[in-house]
């Protein structure tokens, strides 16, 4: 099995470790992860990035002069309503996604770690801009709040993924070998 694997080209290789971490990736999402000795680990961590991007979105605002609230899963305007952050909005699936496309596809160990991690970082500073961005949508033109949420800045960020994709497969792949 192994040989036959080596013997292929890098483009089905790619596809057939894209399909295993594609696999990998839905078996936990949806079995691993709602498992009792599970579950609790996991929550901890998405309160975790919860908080920390809440927390950094505050202090962002902070420096530009807004006063905010951090309360549970939401960023408040004092005195006004607020942005609640849903599991969705974390963007860890986003980053699950780009670090698995660089895992999967050829290429230097060593390059795919520090981009993978630049990348993870660039990533979670643009969530939290988002989330700034949104907060002063919502207090100063709650009119562009739905389309800015839902295609404006979700799609920034997507654009941005694939800019690093795009960026690291012209600079750090593996050169190609013969297509079979």
């Amino acid at each position: 099995m192994w040989n036959l694997y080596k013997s292929q080209s890098d483009y089905r290789k790619f596809a057939i470790r894209a399909i295993v971490f594609g696999f990998v990736w839905y078996v936990f999402f949806y079995f691993i992860r709602q498992q009792e000795t599970v579950v609790p680990y996991y929550d901890v961590l998405i309160e975790s990035l919860t908080a920390s991007l809440l927390h950094a979105s505050q202090t962002v605002l902070g420096w530009i002069g807004e006063d905010s609230l951090v309360y549970y899963k939401s960023i408040q305007q004092i005195g006004g309503s607020g942005i609640y952050l849903d599991k969705g909005c974390l963007g860890r699936n986003l980053m699950g996604l780009y670090a698995g496309f660089l895992i999967v596809f050829p290429g230097r160990t060593d390059s795919k770690l520090w981009f993978i991690s630049l990348g993870l970082i660039g990533i979670v500073c643009l969530n939290i801009l988002r989330i700034v961005a949104l907060y002063l949508t919502l207090k100063y033109w709650p009119q562009y709040l739905d389309i800015n949420h839902h295609v404006v800045f979700k799609y920034t960020v997507y654009t941005f993924t694939f800019v690093l994709w795009y960026w690291w497969i012209k600079r750090y792949r593996l050169p190609h070998s013969s297509a079979k």
